[in-house]
């Protein structure tokens, strides 16, 4: 099988409750890792991503491009008085 898509896009969102970035891809389903920092994700991503292709079975004779999109959701506390905020 080969990969038409040279680009994959990875999703990663941080979990609270493990204190660790989940990546998962929807081009390969069956694809997740987790680190505890975005730069050691992407890290991790560049050498297990051709590592899970070849496993599969999947051929790619060019660079494979990823494009990593890390969510977290952050809450900041509420502002009692009135503050100017830099321009």
């Amino acid at each position: 099988m080969d990969l038409d898509q040279k680009t994959l896009v990875i999703f990663a969102h941080w979990m609270e409750e493990k204190a660790t970035w989940v990546a998962t891809c929807s081009e390969l389903p069956e694809f997740i890792t987790q680190a505890e920092t975005v730069e050691a994700l992407c890290s991790k991503l560049k050498r297990m991503i051709p590592e899970f292709l070849k496993a599969a079975g999947i051929c790619v004779q060019e660079n494979i491009y990823l494009e990593v999109m890390a969510q977290r959701f952050l809450m900041a506390p509420p502002v009692s008085e009135p503050v100017s905020l830099p321009n």
